[in-house]
């Protein structure tokens, strides 16, 4: 409880405590630990870094503990908020992403429990999805403009009776139910030509390009890559009508999938909440050893839940 300074500081610690909260708290589609698949399984199909950046932060409060343990003393046992590493250990996760880098989740009000979530140099804390129930909180982005992996649609989630959410799109605006004014549609910004804001547009329904929340923007090609990213592989329209078809998962991976520059990502700089570091690919050429791609995690088959064939199973028998 030492942690806990203020009325909204006691609501999110509770909150974390539920598997409701642990599951929306910098997860990757609700996991903390998903594993890491082995060299053997294709690059489409490969998870590459195991665990969330709530996993990966917490391992020197883990390792004090042991340390502690093994020197006869009596551990502190002290944690801090899931969403944000305790400030003592900055100094061990300096050099990384994990405490205010690129991705983090950041607070931008007066709250004295969590008024010294900044973000690192060279960020700004950019409200991707407000709520009048968690106000202020955000996400670490970069403030020079809209880089590789970065969110490409803003808005707030309304609740009008207990239960009852609705998420309203700020930028761009196009939801009229929400009193949106058009004025305040801000497109990201672009720092080089080939840049595409990967987004679903919720109006129109024939519209399937696997939109997911807050998009991401992509590279469309693996020229000129800036530092931040990698080239990658990318389902385009038509990859889960190919999937939920019944044809095998090397058809349609080959037939509806395309280059891109993705974000790249490893254990020290991990991806985007909600979002999943795949496996490089080192078939290509502007793919950068060692990192993987920031991608929805539903690309991945094993996160699939809604049915599709288990076409690895034909993979490994070919």
């Amino acid at each position: 409880l030492s942690t806990i300074k203020s009325v909204a500081g006691f609501e999110l610690r509770l909150n974390e405590m539920s598997c409701t909260g642990c599951h929306q708290t910098h997860g990757i589609a609700g996991f903390h630990y998903t594993g890491a698949d082995p060299a053997s399984e294709p690059r489409r199909n490969a998870v590459f870094v195991p665990g969330s950046a709530v996993f990966f932060a917490d391992l020197p409060r883990r390792r004090a503990i042991v340390e502690q343990f093994a020197a006869g003393g009596h551990p502190d046992f002290v944690r801090g908020f899931a969403a944000r590493p305790d400030a003592k250990y900055a100094a061990a996760l300096k050099g990384t992403d994990l405490y205010n880098g690129w991705g983090s989740i950041c607070y931008r009000g007066e709250d004295p429990s969590f008024k010294d979530w900044s973000c690192g140099a060279g960020l700004r804390c950019a409200g991707v999805h407000e709520s009048a129930i968690h106000p202020g909180f955000g996400t670490c982005v970069s403030e020079a403009g809209t880089a590789v992996g970065e969110p490409v649609e803003f808005g707030e989630i309304k609740m009008s009776t207990w239960g009852n959410d609705q998420y309203c799109r700020l930028s761009p605006a196009t939801a009229k139910a929400c009193a949106i004014d058009p004025a305040r549609d801000k497109k990201p910004l672009v720092k080089l030509a080939g840049y595409g804001a990967a987004r679903q547009r919720y109006d129109n329904p024939r519209q399937k390009t696997g939109g997911f929340p807050g998009g991401m923007l992509r590279k469309a090609s693996c020229d000129k890559l800036p530092d931040e990213a990698t080239c990658g592989r990318l389902a385009k329209t038509g990859f889960n009508d190919c999937v939920a078809s019944g044809k095998d998962h090397k058809f349609c991976t080959r037939e509806f999938t395309k280059t891109a520059g993705l974000r790249a990502c490893d254990k020290a700089h991990p991806c985007r909440e909600d979002y999943i570091c795949t496996a490089g690919y080192d078939d290509l050429a502007q793919a950068k050893a060692g990192k993987g791609t920031c991608i929805p995690p539903y690309f991945i088959f094993q996160f699939r839940v809604d049915g599709h064939p288990r076409s690895w199973v034909q993979d490994v028998r070919e």
